[in-house]
C-alpha cells in the first residue's frame, strides 16, 4: 500500500510529539524515528502513565521507588536519543481501578489542553497493539480527539508497541481498528539502520524492565520490518520502524 500523499511533511521547523503511555514506549517503540526527527526537531515526549510500580526484572520495596528508578531511566534515554520528556502524574493500570471510560475522558481533557498549547505538526500515537490497558486508553483517549476535531488526521502518525508488536498482533489491530473506529491505513517505513545501535543503547538503559530476550525480541522484530520495507531483496538486513498513516 502506498503512504497516505496527505499526511503532513515533516520540515526542520516542525513541532514533533510523541504520547508514550509509559516511560519507556516512546524509546521501544519510535526511538529511530525520533533520533531520524531530532536532527531536525524538537521532539516532546508525553510520558503519562508516570506512577508505577511494575518492574520485570527488579524487585522494588514501594511505588515510590520504582517510579523514581524509572523517571532517571528516561532522562538518561531521553538524553541518549535527544528528545525533551514530559512527566505526567497518572497512575498506570497496575496502580488505580478498572474503570477505564473515566481516564479516557480525564487523559482526553489533559491532551487536549497539551495539543492546544504544544500546536504539533506531527503526532505520534501507540496504535495499542497487544491489549495493554493502558495503552489502549491513550489510543482511545486521542482518538476522541480526532473525532471532535481538535486533531486532523493528516497529524496523525500511528506506531506499533514494542514490545508487543509481532506480524499477528498487529495484523489484528489493525483488523479492529478498520471494524470499530472506520480507520483506514497505510503503513510508512522508516529506515532506521544508521541510527538503531543508538537506539538499542537507549533501550538498554531500561533495566529495571528488559532482559537480554527482550532486546533480543526488539532486534528481531525490526529486522523483520525491514524485510518488508526493504525497495530491494539484495544486500544486508537494515533495520526499519513502521507507522501508519490514516487514510
Amino acid at each position: 500500500m502506498a503512504a497516505n500523499q496527505r499526511a503532513k511533511s515533516v520540515g526542520p521547523e516542525s513541532v514533533i510529539v510523541v504520547l508514550s503511555p509509559h516511560v519507556d514506549d516512546a524509546t521501544l517503540s519510535v526511538g529511530g524515528s525520533i533520533l531520524l526527527l531530532g536532527r531536525m526537531n524538537g521532539v516532546t515526549v508525553y510520558n503519562l502513565f508516570s506512577i508505577s510500580d511494575h518492574t520485570r526484572s527488579t524487585r522494588f520495596s514501594s511505588t515510590i521507588l520504582a517510579t523514581t528508578v524509572r523517571f532517571l531511566e528516561e532522562q538518561i534515554a531521553a538524553t541518549l536519543i535527544s528528545y525533551s520528556p514530559r512527566f505526567f502524574v497518572l497512575q498506570d493500570s497496575s496502580l488505580r481501578s478498572k474503570e477505564e471510560r473515566s481516564m479516557v475522558q480525564r487523559l482526553g481533557t489533559i491532551l487536549r489542553k497539551e495539543l492546544a498549547r504544544d500546536k504539533p505538526d506531527v503526532v505520534l500515537v501507540p496504535m495499542g497493539v497487544g491489549g495493554h490497558p493502558d495503552h489502549e486508553v491513550v489510543f482511545d483517549a486521542f482518538i476522541g480527539l480526532l473525532q471532535e476535531g481538535s486533531v486532523s488526521k493528516e497529524q496523525v502518525r500511528l506506531y506499533e508497541d514494542v514490545p508487543y508488536a509481532n506480524p499477528s498482533s498487529v495484523e489484528s489491530r489493525i483488523a479492529k481498528l478498520s471494524h470499530h473506529y472506520g480507520l483506514r491505513l497505510s503503513p510508512e517505513f522508516v529506515d532506521i539502520t544508521g541510527v538503531f545501535p543508538m537506539k538499542m543503547k537507549a533501550v538498554g538503559v531500561y533495566r529495571s524492565q528488559f532482559q537480554s530476550k527482550d532486546m533480543k525480541r526488539i532486534r528481531d522484530y525490526a529486522r523483520w520490518i525491514g524485510e518488508q520495507g526493504k525497495v530491494s531483496s539484495r544486500g544486508p538486513s537494515r533495520f526499519y520502524e513502521r507507522r501508519w498513516l490514516i487514510q
